[in-house]
């Protein structure tokens, strides 16, 4: 697992970023994920349904990914 050396705020510094790692595979994808609370600062979590790859029937964060 690599980790950023710095936080890119751009799509174009993250691509920089990751093409300066060794092992960055050209065909990458991003995960992305998110925390988000109700007005009573409940989380709001998404069920993992039958047809996800993996992790079928656990909770997670709101989220997906970009290419």
């Amino acid at each position: 697992m690599h980790l950023l050396k710095d936080e890119p705020t751009t799509i174009e510094d993250l691509r920089k970023e990751l093409a300066s790692l060794p092992d960055t595979p050209s065909d990458y994808s991003v995960a992305v994920e998110g925390l988000v609370f109700d007005e009573t600062a409940q989380w709001i979590l998404m069920h993992r349904g039958d047809k996800a790859g993996d992790e079928v029937g656990k909770l997670e964060g709101i989220g997906g990914r970009f290419d």
